[in-house]
């Protein structure tokens, strides 16, 4: 390489700082040519020099090196700024996306919760209202089971009076069995003929009332059950007892229709208390 050759020839660096020294060189006040001249003096002391490479016997730093080098400086910038570029739209987007998701969400979300709200008040309500129509319930309940045992009691009450009532009713009664029926009978003076035939003191002002009562089966052939009301409980108890003092006397000829007048066939007589 010849000394004019290096004088006039420029890395691609060096390019760049005379261009920079050329605008400074403009920007700045004039300087007189005497200092000028000094200043460039050996212009030839100014070139950089680099250790040569025996590769190839090519110098490492050749011309294309600096534009390879200004290309790599370029694409790394644009692609840092590409990236940068990307990153914000990414960034952008997802956060868009995100912020229309979770509000999306979040409206699903307050629908179901005031869905959810909804049907808690209606279910509130129902229980409310069962809870007062079970109150009223338990206390018409309560106030039954009051009245209940009140009418039970009366009830019973009643029914001991009835009971009570009914045996001084039939305290003087008198039932008897096995009589012969006939359209004609008269009852009283059936019964008046029974005591006598027993040897028992009995008027017929004596017998208050006196009744045949219904089968309780119709297809039995048995003579009805008639029922006398006396005058008093010593009159029933006196023919009661004169009854077995008969039948006592007579083992083998108890009281019968024979002993009232019926034709046979005949049957035993039987009185007890009503």
């Amino acid at each position: 390489m010849t000394s004019e050759n290096k004088q006039n020839w420029r890395c691609s660096v060096c390019r760049v700082k005379e261009q920079k020294a050329q605008e400074h060189i403009l920007n700045t006040p004039k300087i007189a040519p005497s200092k000028l001249s000094e200043h460039c003096q050996d212009v030839e002391g100014n070139v950089t020099f680099r250790s040569k490479s025996k590769v190839g016997d090519k110098l490492i730093c050749d011309p294309n090196e600096g534009i390879t080098i200004e290309k790599e400086i370029v694409s790394n910038n644009v692609m840092i700024n590409i990236a940068d570029i990307i990153k914000k739209e990414v960034t952008a987007a997802m956060k868009s996306s995100i912020t229309e998701l979770v509000s999306q969400q979040l409206v699903d979300i307050k629908e179901y919760v005031s869905g959810f709200q909804d049907s808690l008040s209606f279910f509130n309500a129902k229980y409310e209202e069962m809870k007062k129509e079970l109150e009223e319930k338990s206390n018409m309940i309560r106030k039954l089971q009051v009245d209940n045992e009140k009418l039970t009691g009366a009830v019973t009450d009643l029914s001991n009076r009835l009971n009570t009532a009914e045996q001084y009713l039939r305290e003087c009664n008198v039932e008897i069995n096995n009589i012969p029926e006939h359209k004609s009978e008269i009852l009283s003076t059936t019964l008046l003929r029974l005591a006598k035939t027993v040897e028992c003191t009995l008027h017929d002002d004596d017998i208050m009332k006196i009744t045949r009562v219904a089968k309780l089966d119709k297809e039995n052939k048995k003579p009805r059950t008639f029922i006398a009301k006396l005058r008093s409980p010593r009159l029933r108890d006196n023919l009661l007892a004169a009854i077995t003092k008969f039948n006592r006397g007579h083992p083998n000829d108890k009281l019968s229709s024979k002993h009232l007048g019926y034709a046979a066939p005949h049957g035993p007589i039987f009185v007890s208390i009503a």
